[in-house]
């Protein structure tokens, strides 16, 4: 934990910190748990897939609920007031050997969603999630990015998040997008699930909390051997299924190539509606795009009265934030904005068949939902 002081009352004289809470830990083993339930999954929006995934895994967990310690009201609790949201959750899951130690695996961790304390129970029920749900909470921004790989991309949407426990795959930096934004209000999971999408890479959080991305050859190439071979001696029973309805051979992609147009205007303040600045004043104005996304944005103001200018502007895709200062008397101004709109020209639509598949089941197509990263053929 970091503790990071930026201001305080009187400048020149030192922060007094009267208390730092790091960390509380509470273990809970067997006597404690009456059940608990782990959900681990793929989930693709267009279908079900065995690659191009993101997960969304989940444990529940009901507990006994002794000395009423997680009621609300139990001001003796040494948990009194810390019953919340985003508590860190550690899961193992524990086999006892011949020698009567215990052996632990780890199931993951995850992060308190949901609390159920019932005040007519003797039991509490704690539901959490995994970091992948957390990147939902957050949007990504960012400006055009140029022939950038997906690899790189990936990077920064972790950055920018503040993951370091994970791994992308290198062979993710083998495909390049000429043009790569995401639109307005997007998350980072959002975003993820999209290079997932269009790498037909794997997404998701393992059992060590490392978040992991994988490119469609990771397992050919890393998981040739088996983990364990199970036979008919370690099982009851079996089953078949058909999942015809899964089953997908005639598949559709439609290419988003992304063109710069020619430059025009593409914000302006209203006339009747200028901004305005005071004396000595530093403010910051967001502005956002009427056609988006856009490159090579020029910004300029418009009858601004002397001591009035920018002093810095941050570009994202579909918007600014423009920072401007008065060193004078202030006053009204405007804002111009020019730029290059990105537009989808010369759509390609690319079709893999399997026709013995077809012949024998019919035709069952999967179109892939248009993916903005998804812009060339390769």
């Amino acid at each position: 934990m970091v503790l990071e002081i930026t201001r305080w009352s009187h400048e020149g004289r030192q922060a007094k910190i009267a208390g730092f809470f790091s960390v509380l830990i509470e273990n809970y083993d067997g006597d404690d748990i009456i059940e608990m339930e782990l959900q681990e999954e793929r989930e693709f929006s267009a279908g079900s897939l065995p690659i191009g995934n993101i997960s969304a895994n989940e444990i529940t967990i009901r507990m006994i609920n002794r000395d009423r310690k997680f009621n609300a009201g139990n001001t003796g609790s040494k948990l009194y007031n810390l019953i919340k949201a985003n508590r860190k959750i550690k899961a193992w899951l524990g086999v006892q050997l011949p020698d009567q130690t215990v052996e632990y695996a780890p199931l993951g961790v995850f992060y308190a969603n949901d609390w159920d304390v019932p005040e007519n129970s003797l039991d509490v029920t704690v539901t959490g999630l995994d970091r992948l749900e957390l990147l939902s909470l957050d949007t990504f921004e960012t400006d055009v990015l140029y022939d950038i790989n997906l690899y790189d991309l990936a990077s920064m949407i972790l950055d920018d998040e503040g993951i370091i426990n994970r791994y992308i795959d290198p062979e993710l930096q083998s495909f390049v997008v000429p043009y790569a934004y995401f639109k307005e209000d997007t998350s980072h999971r959002e975003c993820l699930r999209l290079i997932a999408e269009a790498s037909l890479s794997q997404v998701y959080v393992d059992r060590l909390g490392t978040l992991r991305i994988e490119g469609p050859s990771y397992l050919e190439e890393n998981s040739q051997e088996p983990v364990t071979v199970i036979t008919s001696d370690d099982y009851f029973d079996k089953n078949n299924p058909n999942n015809y309805e899964d089953l997908a051979n005639y598949i559709v992609v439609k290419t988003q190539p992304l063109v710069a147009t020619e430059e025009v205007e593409i914000y302006k303040t209203k006339e009747d509606e200028p901004e305005t600045i005071g004396a000595g004043e530093t403010k910051t104005i967001t502005i956002f795009y009427d056609k988006k996304p856009a490159v090579d944005v020029n910004i300029s103001l418009a009858n601004a009265p002397a001591g009035v200018s920018i002093s810095n502007v941050k570009k994202y895709a579909w918007k600014a934030d423009i920072v401007i200062v008065s060193t004078g008397d202030g006053g009204e101004f405007g804002i111009m904005v020019t730029g290059k709109p990105l537009e989808v020209q010369g759509t390609q639509t690319i079709i893999e068949q399997d026709l013995a598949s077809i012949r024998e089941h019919g035709k069952k197509i999967c179109q892939f939902n248009e993916n903005p990263l998804i812009q060339t053929p390769e």
